[in-house]
């Protein structure tokens, strides 16, 4: 069932129409990294499915990397994975904009995103 579900969100992102725009080359206004259990392609597609839930448009633009942009409050997002330990993946986060009416993004928001991508997945009911 996980597989099915990966591959149609790969899918998803792979076929999408609406691109998100590329993260700015400035430096991010806040950035963090964490750990979470299972390897990049799992980890990037629930990586992709937060994003979406936090309304970005998102686009996969690599094997190590996501990034998405949310136009309502204009935040860019990037989210790069490398190598964890044995059966996890690091996650690197950065963001760029305001996170929520006028405020800056801070620490706060990406260990939110982090922990978001680490929560068990429920089962369809």
């Amino acid at each position: 069932m996980h597989r099915a579900l990966i591959l149609g969100v790969l899918a998803a992102l792979a076929c999408g129409r609406v691109v998100a725009p590329p993260p700015p080359a400035t430096a991010p206004d806040v950035s963090d990294v964490g750990q979470v259990a299972g390897d990049r392609l799992v980890v990037a597609a629930k990586a992709a499915r937060t994003l979406a839930d936090l309304t970005f448009t998102t686009r996969r633009f690599g094997s190590d990397s996501t990034w998405g942009f949310r136009s309502g409050d204009r935040l860019a997002a990037r989210f790069r994975y490398g190598r964890g330990t044995a059966d996890s993946t690091r996650v690197f986060i950065e963001l760029w904009g305001e996170c929520e009416e006028g405020r800056r993004c801070s620490r706060f928001d990406v260990r939110s995103m982090i922990e978001r991508i680490r929560a068990e997945e429920t089962p369809p009911g």
